[in-house]
Formats: C-alpha cells, structure tokens, sequence
C-alpha cells in the first residue's frame, strides 16, 4: 500500500486514548497456480496448465502488497494477520522468501486437511486407474480440499470483527471454485466475502454459468449446486492478475497510487519473463471464434486498461457516484473485451467503493499513528 510515513504526534499522555478501527478486510491467497504457477510439481498442482510461465504471476505480488491494508509499501503497520495464505497442503508454511520476486512480507499459513491431500495424491499417482475413475477421484479429492478451504474461510470469519471483509484468491485447478461456491453460499459470512478465481485455461466466457471442457481442471461445474450461483457479483474470475487489478480498483480495494504502483512493477516484470504458448487453450479459442491471444498479450492488454483508469479523473474523484455502474457492472466490463478509452469514459466508482476505500484509509492513518507513537513511548522509556 503507497503512504507517506509522516504523522502529527500527539502528546504520550493521550496514548490510552488512541483507537485503531478494524482491519477493514484480510488478504487470503491460494498458493499453487494462483501466486506462483503450478504444474512443476509432482503431487500437486494441475500438470501443463502453469508450465506456460516459470515462477510468478507477473504483478501477483505487487497486488497482494498492495491490497493488505497493514502494509505500508515500506514497512507493516501492525501484526494483524491481514495477509494469508490458504494452502491445500497439510503441511509447511510459506515464507516471505518463498517465490521470486519475494513477498512483501511473511504470510500467516492456513493448512488443508490431511486427509483431502492424502486424497488427491493417491487420485493422482495411483497406478493402473481407468481415465474415468481417476477423473472421479480426482474430482472428490478436490472437493475435499475445497471444502478445507471454506472451513478455513469460517473459522477467519468468525475471528474477524464486524464489518471486515475477507478477500481470497484460488484459482480454477482444484477445489478453489468449489471452495469459493461454499463461501459465497455461507449464510452467516458469505456476504462478507469476495473471491478472485484465476481462469486458468480462459474457459470461462462472460454471462454464462463455469463449464470447463479443458480434461486438465477437475471440476468442470464448480458452482452447480450453489444456491447463490455464479453470478454473485463478489465471485470474479480472472485471466490475468492485472484484470483482476482493474476490477478490485473499482470496487475500492485498490487507491490510484496503489494501481499506478502495480502498473509499473507489472511491466517491469513482464519485461524479464519468458512465456510458453499452451496451444490447447488457443486452439478452442479460436474454435470458439475469439481472439487468441498469447498469454503476454493478453496480459499488455489488460495493463492498458488499467492505464486508461488510471488517467480517467471522472472516476477517481467523483464522489457522488449516483450514477455509478453496479458491481454486476464491474465485472462484465472487466471480463468482456472492450477498448481501453472505452473503459475509462464509463466508469465510476460506486457509493460502497467509495466507503470502502475511506474506512481502508482510516485504519491506515490510525494504524500508522499507533505504530509512531509506540515506537516514541519504546525510545522514551529506554533513556
């Protein structure tokens, strides 16, 4: 998150007076083909689909920096698990060091069940399975591990204050949509939640239910017996990381300076990367009459669309958003493929993103005046 570490320091006998609001959402992330790309592995992971690049998602670090609201862009403001990963896997926790380029800083780890990673492993590496069966096994293993998922997100939720929001990002391999139909389906916390999902065979088209036809993701209709569906605007699935950017700008997770931010590293990264052309996905592309662009296009695209935000003043400071679009809106606009000036001259930002990004902005001044004058009553103290 950009700020400036400044602030007016009140005298230390004001300190009991001193109140930091909620954490105004926590940052959840799936690990395997959501921050780093899967495939390379020999138990986990979806074989071939993350072998399209090597190492991270381009700008998937810089979002995830930026979007924890105990971050500062230089330093963590409080020691509130705002940041997280939810792992399939029953064990090992991730570091900060744990990809290149690393984590802005070191993640509080939340473990699947034992039991679910048992589970696909055997679906996975058993030998002499039919096709059929071990389809089948596969797609009950992933669910088991979905289902881990939502118990984590429960047990978060319930933790968490009123009002904090719950942001996770899966990915379409495994049990992630599933987890993500239980955790929109969640009548106590589902409205609390919004769930980015990383399509990563671009199967999912725009205003039609998930059907995955690729024989490499598991579940083919994750959100079949969801009572929610989806549609539910909270639930986003996304190409690229910088789409994914484009939307959470809307919906107020992401500040001007924050998206500028991601912009810049985004590039910077995608200048060093090597891509892979998984022509499996471009070949239905085409056969489904939409443009097949290559991965690293796909992403320059995207990242001119953030640009175009980034330049529209209308949607930055109009604060009245009577007019704004609905979240429905947001993500068709995100998902659909328009032009970036088109983009930029109908966009607004709505009266909950707004809100959103005030209450954000507030934790962060009061969290940031807590952390100086702790640090002043430590230096005081100790003289």
């Amino acid at each position: 998150m950009r700020m400036r570490l400044f602030a007016f320091l009140v005298p230390l006998s004001s300190l009991t007076a001193l109140r930091v609001p909620p954490v105004p959402w926590v940052v959840a992330s799936d690990w395997d083909d959501t921050i780093k790309a899967g495939g390379h592995g020999l138990l986990f992971g979806i074989r071939g689909i993350g072998k399209r690049i090597s190492g991270t998602y381009p700008g998937m670090n810089a979002l995830l920096a930026e979007l924890d609201p105990c971050w500062s862009g230089r330093e963590c403001l409080s020691k509130d698990s705002s940041f997280q990963i939810w792992s399939a896997k029953p064990f090992g926790s991730k570091k900060q060091n744990s990809c290149s380029p690393p984590l802005h800083r070191r993640p509080v780890t939340r473990h699947g069940s034992m039991r679910a990673g048992v589970s696909w492993v055997f679906a996975n590496k058993c030998p002499g399975l039919s096709r059929e069966r071990r389809d089948r096994y596969l797609e009950t293993a992933a669910m088991k591990m979905g289902r881990a998922k939502y118990l984590i997100f429960r047990k978060e939720a319930e933790a968490a204050e009123a009002g904090t929001e719950l942001l996770f990002f899966g990915d379409s391999a495994q049990g992630d949509a599933f987890a993500a139909s239980l955790i929109v389906d969640d009548a106590e916390h589902g409205e609390r939640a919004f769930v980015f999902l990383h399509d990563l065979t671009r199967g999912v088209r725009p205003h039609e239910p998930p059907r995955h036809e690729d024989a490499r993701i598991v579940i083919k209709e994750p959100f079949k017996a969801c009572r929610v569906g989806w549609s539910c605007p909270r639930v986003v699935y996304y190409k690229t990381v910088p789409e994914a950017a484009f939307v959470l700008a809307q919906l107020g997770f992401l500040g001007r300076d924050s998206l500028r931010y991601f912009v810049e590293t985004t590039r910077r990264e995608m200048s060093m990367l090597v891509v892979q052309r998984d022509e499996i996905v471009l070949r239905r592309l085409r056969q489904r009459g939409e443009v097949p662009l290559p991965y690293d296009e796909l992403v320059a695209s995207d990242l001119t669309k953030c640009e175009a935000l980034l330049g529209s003043e209308a949607f930055w400071d109009d604060a009245s958003a009577a007019a704004a679009r609905s979240t429905t809106e947001v993500r068709a606009m995100a998902t659909c493929e328009v032009e970036a000036a088109s983009v930029a001259s109908v966009l607004r930002r709505s009266g909950a993103a707004h809100e959103r990004a005030r209450r954000a902005a507030e934790f962060r001044e009061a969290a940031l005046q807590a952390l100086l004058h702790a640090r002043l009553a430590t230096s005081t103290s100790s003289r």
